[in-house]
């Protein structure tokens, strides 16, 4: 995976650019319905609330699948990536929760 980001640096450094540049919360929801359809964002937000539900400490994929009404095959991949992945989903927490407070 590594040689593929390298790979593709440029491609993946526009979409960073790109979600960087959203300043507002309306800016944000006119590109996300843009670019996404409706069922791809409703995907997105399910995925989101399923790693929050790991950062938040929900400790089994029952009540994560109960919580966001999801597949376990979906909780699975999903708790795959906050678990091997990259930390990308702590650091956004974070971030909106230092914000928060």
């Amino acid at each position: 995976m590594e040689d593929y980001r390298h790979q593709h640096k440029e491609k993946y450094n526009v979409i960073c650019d790109v979600f960087l540049a959203l300043d507002t919360l309306e800016t944000c929801k006119c590109f996300l319905f843009d670019l996404f359809t409706i069922q791809e964002l409703d995907m997105l937000a399910q995925r989101l609330q399923i790693a929050k539900c790991f950062y938040e400490g929900t400790p089994t994929y029952n009540q994560v699948v109960e919580a966001v009404k999801v597949s376990s095959a979906t909780v699975s991949r999903v708790r795959h990536a906050y678990k091997h992945g990259n930390d990308g989903f702590r650091m956004v927490f974070d971030n909106m929760n230092s914000k928060t407070k």
